[in-house]
């Protein structure tokens, strides 16, 4: 794999990242927290797949390979021949760090008494005013706070 902070990244892969293996199977997605293999920084992940495109029309073939993207049958509302499944070719993964995250939350303003935090998929605090809740790394579902925890389940299950 390549990043652009570190460039081409040998002897390693992301097969075994889930948010990798979600989006080469044509799911775009958002990871929870982990650590980056190129820059060990924590942070979280948002990947979609590629898609392979339609083949070039032969007539529309050209030598300048710069005229490929121009040409496809995509750009030229062409139809694709009906043997075209359009499959995840690669994937595309954009990294938010945590600390970022962190202060983005913080800069929310809220009413007086409440205050803005980001969860993972399991319920764990990424981003908490409270660092107790940070460091904890526990999940906030069966908090002893009931409204913490019934805001949580909500949040968890994409609930507004």
């Amino acid at each position: 794999y390549s990043t652009t902070k570190t460039g081409f990244v040998g002897g390693e892969n992301l097969s075994d990242r889930i948010y990798f293996q979600q989006a080469i199977a044509g799911q775009a997605n958002i990871s929870d927290v982990l650590i980056s293999r190129s820059t060990g920084v924590k942070q979280i992940n948002i990947a979609a797949p590629i898609w392979s495109s339609p083949p070039i029309h032969p007539i529309q073939r050209q030598v300048n390979p710069f005229s490929i993207r121009a040409n496809s049958l995509t750009v030229l509302k062409l139809p694709a021949p009906p043997s075209h499944q359009a499959k995840p070719i690669g994937v595309l993964a954009g990294q938010v760090p945590v600390n970022h995250l962190t202060e983005v939350i913080s800069s929310i303003s809220t009413e007086k008494g409440s205050y803005a935090f980001v969860l993972d998929a399991k319920g764990v605090p990424i981003a908490h005013p409270n660092r107790r809740y940070i460091q904890a790394s526990q999940s906030v579902l069966t908090d002893s706070n009931p409204s913490l925890a019934s805001l949580a389940r909500a949040m968890v299950n994409h609930q507004q």
